[in-house]
């Protein structure tokens, strides 16, 4: 399952690398970080996301390019707090974002998705942790962008997640012209 996770990644790493040699407006335009709460579909508590995106251009005159690495968190306690449960997740994310261009909006809207690798590293209280595993992600994303001042961009990002658990994670940060 892993290696098959992984040569997916791959092959489309390598589908968009050539998809994308026909567009002059690739490579890293902007670098950011976003902060975030994740609101898991399941018993488990809010924990919090922690994300470092790079704007990789354009591969159309309104789709875009993000790759993100993520770090998120939550928690899960029972029995007056005798059984504590805790999830950390790392993952590389690629998003493919469709971006209209209207005019009288203060704001850039867009809608994305995109797939991602997850490494899931779980413990537990009570017993030996589980060893950690490697998901794939899909997941889809509507968000906003609006300019700050020259070179820095304010970001709004409403995740869901429709992996092993899935979340809901909004995001807020910025990003900063390279």
């Amino acid at each position: 399952m892993r290696k098959r996770i992984i040569i997916s990644v791959i092959i489309l790493l390598f589908i968009i690398t050539a998809f994308a040699e026909n567009y002059p407006d690739i490579g890293l335009k902007r670098a950011g970080v976003k902060l975030g709460l994740v609101i898991p579909d399941s018993p488990y508590n809010i924990g919090f996301a922690l994300a470092l995106t790079g704007d990789l251009g354009k591969l159309h005159e309104i789709v875009g390019l993000e790759a993100t690495v993520e770090y998120m968190r939550i928690t899960k306690s029972e029995y007056n707090d005798v059984y504590h449960y805790a999830r950390s997740d790392l993952s590389a994310v690629v998003t493919v974002k469709l971006m209209p261009q209207p005019k009288k909006l203060p704001f850039k809207p867009y809608l994305g998705g995109g797939l991602g690798v997850h490494h899931i590293f779980e413990t537990v209280n009570i017993i030996e942790p589980p060893p950690s595993k490697t998901e794939l992600e899909l997941h889809i994303a509507i968000g906003a962008t609006k300019e700050l001042s020259e070179g820095i961009e304010g970001v709004f990002t409403f995740k869901v997640n429709l992996a092993d658990i899935s979340t809901y994670n909004p995001y807020v940060g910025v990003a900063f012209d390279l």
